[in-house]
């Protein structure tokens, strides 16, 4: 049932899927283990800003 309304949406241009490589996806800093390099990186990619 999930599989034929996730087919009918995307037939009907309702949403838009996109791959996006791990390197470039901001979410990777919630769901794995990330170096601080990729951690900035994501922050950046998110506009996320220290505010003092």
């Amino acid at each position: 049932v999930r599989y034929h309304f996730v087919r009918e949406i995307l037939e009907e241009d309702d949403i838009n899927l996109l791959k996006i490589h791990t390197s470039e996806n901001p979410a990777d800093m919630l769901t794995k283990v990330v170096s601080g390099v990729k951690f900035a990186h994501c922050k950046d990619l998110l506009q996320i800003l220290q505010v003092n």
